[in-house]
This record gives C-alpha cells, structure tokens and sequence, in this order.
C-alpha cells in the first residue's frame, strides 16, 4: 500500500471554508483534529480531550513540502488558499550586526 493510501485510510480531510483544511484521525482511543488555516498561515492541533491540548504552530515553523501537499488538496477541494509564498529557507541570511 503507497503513502498516500495509508494516509487516505487513516485522515479524514474537509473543507471548512476557502482558506482552512481540516484534518482528523483516531488514534488509542483519542481523536486529534489538525487545522491549517491558509490566511493567517497557522496550523492548530488540538485532541478530543479539550482545548488543554492546544497547539498553534505557524507554517514558518512547518515542513514547506506537507505545506504544499496541504494546500493542494484544499484547491482539489474546491477552496482559494491563497500561494504560500516564497520559500523562507531559499531567501539569503540577514547580515548579523553587533549590538553595543
């Protein structure tokens, strides 16, 4: 079985609106429900056991290819994410100034 057929088998994935893709799976007896949210470019993971488990993780923070992944199956969907803009890794370091 591929990757994309476990991952099939195991998430389900809904639209929310025309920004956020919503995914949930079970897991030893808990339910985890992930957001992306493509306008603020924030995912929030959060678990069946209440908002305790609240996790806001901005897509800076993210691995860019799940990313990429994420927002095409929002677009398959039928949502208008908007691009997620140029790769932060690809763009130059800023030069480092002494603080005095």
């Amino acid at each position: 079985m591929s990757l994309k057929d476990k991952f099939n088998n195991r998430y389900t994935a809904r639209k929310d609106n025309e920004f956020v893709l919503s995914l949930y799976y079970s897991a030893q007896g808990g339910s985890t429900y992930i957001s992306f949210d493509f306008l603020t470019r924030t995912m929030v993971t959060r678990n069946s056991y209440g908002d305790a488990g609240l996790v806001v993780t901005p897509f800076a923070q993210l691995d860019r290819d799940m990313l990429i992944d994420m927002r095409d199956t929002l677009v398959d969907m039928g949502g208008t994410p908007p691009e997620l803009g140029p790769d932060p890794s690809a763009a130059p370091a800023q030069p480092r100034k002494l603080n005095l």
